[in-house]
């Protein structure tokens, strides 16, 4: 045990004393980094792209959409325990609701559409936003 101390002790010290010796190092004269900027090209574009047009009805939907968004942000926000944080994603969950309501029938489609403020409309009318 006391040769393993001795032997740990003896290298870490000529490790240090070797790193300490000063009388090795060159002193390099200091280059300053001119570095030039690159030029940016402009990507390559390949599509044209047209906005995209939405009928009265597909607008009213949006509109709905937004204001449900909101609505549940708010309510989420008031719920929430104090001090701590929040995210939301209002477009993940109407992607989800939308999938959902693509499954539903009767009473449950129908209570499902008034909580999102969108009673009034079919799911066909919800399908053609989404195309």
């Amino acid at each position: 045990m006391k040769a393993r101390i001795l032997l740990v002790s003896m290298v870490t010290t000529l490790c240090l004393w070797s790193c300490s010796d000063k009388n090795n190092v060159i002193d390099e004269p200091e280059i300053p980094l001119q570095i030039e900027p690159e030029p940016v090209s402009q990507p390559e574009t390949r599509h044209s792209y047209t906005p995209v047009q939405l009928d009265n009805t597909q607008q009213a939907i949006n509109i709905k959409l937004q204001e449900f968004s909101w609505k549940l942000f708010k309510e989420v926000y008031a719920n929430r325990e104090s001090g701590t944080n929040l995210m939301i994603s209002p477009i993940s969950l109407e992607v989800d609701l939308g999938m959902f309501i693509n499954g539903l029938e009767g009473e449950t489609l129908k209570e499902v559409l008034k909580t999102m403020g969108l009673e009034s409309y079919t799911k066909e009318h919800l399908r053609r936003l989404s195309s």
